[in-house]
């Protein structure tokens, strides 16, 4: 892969992770709107749904911060740039670790909610129309974004990879035409 091909995906990639990341702060933002219903209106069932539901919402919002200044810091480290430096190289796997993690401990709770949310007898409420959209639309988001942040770190790893052996061939060279 050419330099300046890996150089255009670096960059697309940090534009996307930017991108799904405010997507992902502003589905969090908003991620209990559809719920607040269950807490006032719905019978003892909803409202320990709603208080518990209220746990995936921090760690949901919390998660979201994290992605959302690990690819504020994306632009600081230069990552989008041809000459990243040593400190984006150890960012961007930490980063991704990271993200990555959190999102998956997000897999692990998005489904069991989406299940008790399924299972209520809304017809008790009036004028309530169940949307479980937004476990749909969170899981989607974070898969989105651990397919970038992985692909990212493939890039600069490659990317970093090419550069160390062109300054070793360098390096060999300026040893030659010393020695």
């Amino acid at each position: 892969m050419k330099k300046k091909n890996l150089l255009l995906m670096r960059q697309l990639l940090t534009l996307l992770s930017i991108i799904v990341a405010a997507g992902i702060i502003i589905v969090a933002l908003g991620f209990m709107t559809n719920f607040h219903v269950l807490l006032y209106d719905g019978n003892s069932d909803m409202y320990n749904f709603y208080k518990n539901i209220q746990a995936l919402n921090h760690v949901l919002f919390s998660t979201s911060i994290v992605v959302l200044v690990y690819a504020a810091l994306l632009l600081a480290f230069d990552v989008k740039s041809e000459n990243f430096g040593l400190l984006g190289m150890i960012y961007v796997p930490i980063g991704t670790i990271v993200t990555v993690v959190k999102s998956f401990t997000l897999f692990t709770y998005i489904p069991h909610f989406k299940a008790l949310y399924n299972s209520f007898d809304f017809s008790i409420l009036n004028n309530y129309v169940p949307s479980p959209w937004i476990f749909d639309l969170t899981t989607g988001l974070f898969v989105i974004w651990d397919i970038i942040s992985i692909l990212l770190l493939i890039t600069c790893v490659i990317n970093y990879n090419l550069k160390y052996k062109e300054f070793k061939k360098q390096e060999m060279t300026r040893s030659v035409n010393y020695g």
